[in-house]
C-alpha cells in the first residue's frame, strides 16, 4: 500500500414518480364482522352481541361487504350462496351469511388501489443499482472538498434512465430507507423528476507492484473492505482515469539522486521488509486488545493482574519486532509510518528538531502540533522549521479562525524557532530529522495536506534510525549538528 485517503463514493439520489398498489386496510368494523361470521356467528343479532355493538351498526356493515359482494346470504346449511343487492334482505333476521372468496381475499390481502406517488433512494452510481443507506450521512460536493476527499467519478457519468431501475430492487431501498414496512407494489415508473449527486464517505486505498507500475485501488466502506465497489471500479479503468494518481517516477528518481548510488543501494524493501512490518503490526494490534479488556476489566482486580502480566509479555514482543524493523539501516517508508512517526517525534525529540515542507496548513498543523512545538521549545529543543512560504503576521482568513502560519510566526517572534526558505534543490523532497535516531526523506511535506487537485500521491521515501546514517542524511539536507546558525539565534534573542 502506498497511499492512502478519504475519498467520496458517487451517489444519486433520486425522485421518481411512480404508480404504486396500495395495499389499504379495510374498516375495523368490517374485518371483525367477517372474523365473527368465520367462527359461525351467521347472523346480524349473534355478531352484535358477540361485538357488544348494536344490531342496527352489524346490520349496515354488512350491507356494505353484501355490496362490496364479500358475504353472500345462506338460506340454509344446504342452500348455496346466493347473491345481495337490495338491503332490505340482508335486514331480515332469519338469515344467515358466509364469507365469499372476494371476502376472505380482502381480509387477508387489505383493498388494493393503483396510485400515483413520488419516490426518493439513492443509487450506487460504481455498481450501478439501488443502494439502502439508512442513516449513513452523505456528502455534498462542496462539503467533500472542504474534507480534502477525492471524488471518485461514476461510470458512466450520466444517472440511470427510468428503463434500467428494477421495480423489486427500488421497493426493498425504499423500504429500507424509512425504516419501515413498503406496503405498496411498484406497477411502474414514469419518470424521473429529480436527479442530485452526493458522495459516500469512505477510505481509498491505493496498491501498487513491487515489481511493475501497476495500480490498484481498494475501498474501505464503515471498516470494511468492499470488493465489489473495488471489482466494478477497474472494470472500468478506475486507476487509470486521467489525474485521479499522481505519477511517482520522478519522485523515486530524486530520492535516489538525493541518497547517491552506495546509499540507495542498501535501501530494505519487498518480502523481507513486509514481514518485519507484519510483527511490528500484529504486535501493535494485539497490545490494543489486552489494553481494552484490561479498560473492561479495571473493577476486576484478581483477573486484572493476569491481564497485566500478559501486557507485558506483549509489549516486550512488540519491542523486539521494532527493534528487528529498525536495524535495517535504510528502508522504505509506508504512507501511515510517516505520520505515525512525525507525532512521535513531536513528543519525543531531546535535542533537535527539523521539519520541510511546501507549505503551513491547519489540517496537519493544528493546535496540538502547535503546542508539542512550544513544549520542544521550552526544553531547549532546537526546532527549525523549512517551508516554501514565509510565516505572515497577517491573518487572511476569517475572523476567530485558526492561522498556524501566524501563530508560528508569533511564536518566532517570542521563542528559540528558526523558520527558513525550503532550499529550491530538494525539489519535491522532504525531511525530518530528530535527534540522532530519526531520519525521513519522502515526496511528501510534513505540515501541510494534499493540496489541489486532489489526487492519490503514492508515498515514496526511505526512513533510517542508525545514527551514522542520520548525520549523512541531515548533513545531505543542509542542517549538520555543527551549523552554529539555531545557537546564533539562540544567543541574538537571549542578548
Amino acid at each position: 500500500m502506498v497511499d492512502y485517503t478519504a475519498v467520496g463514493l458517487p451517489i444519486f439520489r433520486l425522485t421518481v414518480e411512480a404508480v404504486t398498489f396500495a395495499r389499504l386496510k379495510m374498516p375495523t368494523l368490517h374485518e371483525f364482522v367477517l372474523r365473527s361470521i368465520l367462527i359461525s356467528e351467521t347472523d346480524s343479532g349473534g355478531i352484535a352481541r358477540l361485538l357488544g355493538l348494536s344490531e342496527d351498526l352489524v346490520e349496515e356493515a354488512l350491507a356494505t361487504l353484501a355490496y362490496d359482494r364479500c358475504v353472500a346470504l345462506a338460506q340454509s346449511p344446504s342452500v348455496g350462496k346466493v347473491d345481495i343487492d337490495a338491503v332490505d334482505q340482508i335486514a331480515s333476521p332469519l338469515k344467515c351469511y358466509e364469507v365469499t372468496d372476494i371476502g376472505l381475499e380482502k381480509l387477508r390481502e387489505g383493498q388494493r388501489t393503483p396510485r400515483d406517488e413520488p419516490l426518493v433512494f439513492d443509487y450506487d452510481g460504481i455498481r450501478r443499482h439501488p443502494i439502502a443507506l439508512g442513516s449513513e450521512s452523505v456528502r455534498r460536493p462542496k462539503e467533500l472538498a472542504i474534507d480534502g476527499a477525492i471524488q471518485i467519478r461514476p461510470y458512466p457519468v450520466n444517472a440511470p434512465e427510468v428503463s434500467e431501475l428494477s421495480s423489486r430492487a427500488v421497493a426493498h431501498v425504499v423500504r429500507r430507507r424509512f425504516d419501515r414496512q413498503f406496503e405498496r407494489d411498484i406497477l411502474a415508473f414514469r419518470r424521473i423528476a429529480r436527479r442530485e449527486s452526493l458522495f459516500r464517505p469512505a477510505i481509498g486505498l491505493l496498491y501498487q507492484s513491487r515489481s511493475t507500475d501497476e495500480v490498484q485501488v481498494a475501498f474501505v466502506v464503515e471498516d470494511q473492505l468492499v470488493q465489489d465497489y473495488e471489482i466494478e471500479f477497474a472494470k472500468h479503468g478506475g486507476a487509470k482515469k486521467p489525474g485521479l494518481i499522481r505519477s511517482s517516477v520522478g519522485d523515486r528518481a530524486a530520492i535516489r539522486a538525493f541518497l547517491g548510488p552506495e546509499r540507495s543501494a542498501v535501501i530494505a524493501q519487498g518480502d523481507e521488509l513486509s514481514r518485519r512490518r507484519a510483527k511490528v503490526t500484529l504486535a501493535v494490534r494485539e497490545r490494543m486488545e489486552l489494553e481494552a479488556r484490561l479498560e473492561r476489566l479495571r473493577r476486576k482486580p484478581k483477573l486484572k493482574t493476569t491481564e497485566e502480566q500478559d501486557l507485558t509479555i506483549v509489549q516486550l514482543r512488540l519491542d523486539e519486532a521494532r527493534a528487528e524493523l529498525d536495524s535495517l539501516p535504510l528502508r522504505e517508508l509506508s504512507p501511515y509510518e510517516q505520520w505515525e512517526l512525525f507525532a512521535d517525534a513531536l513528543e519525543s525529540a531531546k535535542r533537535r528538531l527539523y521539519l520541510t515542507s511546501s507549505d503551513i496548513s491547519a489540517d496537519v498543523t493544528d493546535a496540538q502540533v502547535l503546542r508539542c512545538l512550544n513544549e520542544r521549545l521550552d526544553e531547549d529543543v532546537e526546532v527549525r522549521i523549512d517551508t516554501s512560504v514565509p510565516l505572515t503576521a497577517e491573518p487572511k482568513g476569517k475572523v476567530g479562525s485558526f492561522e498556524p502560519r501566524v501563530e508560528l510566526w508569533l511564536t518566532e517572534q517570542r521563542r528559540n524557532l528558526t523558520h527558513v526558505t525550503r532550499a529550491k534543490e530538494h525539489g519535491s523532497l522532504y525531511f525530518l530529522i530528530k535527534d540522532d535516531d530519526l531520519a525521513i526523506v519522502t515526496n511528501r511535506p510534513f505540515l501541510c495536506g494534499r493540496g489541489r487537485p486532489l489526487s492519490f500521491i503514492p508515498t515514496v521515501g526511505v526512513i533510517t534510525r542508525r545514527s551514522d546514517m542520520v548525520s549523512d542524511i541531515a548533513r545531505l539536507a543542509g542542517v549538520d549538528p555543527s551549523d552554529p546558525r539555531p545557537s546564533r539565534c539562540k544567543e541574538r534573542r537571549r542578548g
